[in-house]
């Protein structure tokens, strides 16, 4: 399904694409089945790489909170 996303992308169309719901439920399944097969340890977070990111990501998060303010003004 990402690959003709992609290719609807790229080809200049920005109106939803419109899948048959066959489709979305079989990709539906397809990563529900691959994220129940990842084992839990693979899925939890870095946690000494997130302490050491923890104040740039806050930045982020507080200068992105400011750009939706701004907008929403």
């Amino acid at each position: 399904m990402a690959e003709k996303l992609e290719a609807h992308l790229g080809a200049g169309k920005h109106e939803l694409p419109n899948h048959p719901e066959e489709e979305i439920r079989a990709w539906q399944k397809t990563v529900a089945d691959r994220f129940y097969a990842t084992p839990l340890a693979e899925l939890a977070p870095d946690r000494a790489n997130a302490e050491k990111n923890l104040s740039r990501n806050l930045t982020k998060i507080a200068e992105e909170t400011e750009k939706i303010i701004k907008m929403s003004q």
